[in-house]
């Protein structure tokens, strides 16, 4: 079977985003979030920045706590897997969209309801930058 993802030049990294969604583990709306927030300076730009926008408030709206939400919960190794995406994918660790990958892979254990509010927050900066 062919690994490769399906798509276009945006998705050309060693460490692809289900990658990464396979190995922490994240429900669908998270891995949708890191999947637009990483592609959207390649590909539709403000567009993927609202969708990831949207899935981050269903998290807010539908948040029962962090039973609901991704599976992995060794935090070295979390932190780990987080870099290398970030790198491989040419995304500073410093960066906007490093922030929001982190608050959303790390929102059971070091940021909970609060890191999902402060996503959506970065995240609607960050689509005023396109404005």
């Amino acid at each position: 079977m062919n690994n490769k993802a399906i798509g276009g030049s945006h998705y050309e990294s060693d460490i692809e985003p289900i990658d990464l969604i396979e190995q922490l583990g994240l429900t669908f709306h998270e891995g949708n979030v890191v999947k637009y927030v990483t592609r959207h300076s390649l590909k539709n730009g403000r567009e993927d920045l609202e969708k990831a926008l949207w899935y981050v408030k269903r998290m807010i709206d539908n948040w029962r706590g962090p039973d609901n939400i991704g599976t992995f919960t060794d935090p070295l190794a979390l932190e780990t897997a987080i870099e290398a995406y970030l790198t491989a994918n040419r995304m500073p660790t410093c960066s906007t969209e490093a922030f929001i990958i982190d608050m959303i892979c790390n929102n059971t254990d070091r940021y909970g309801f609060v890191g999902l509010h402060e996503a959506a927050d970065t995240l609607m900066n960050l689509i005023k930058n396109y404005e």
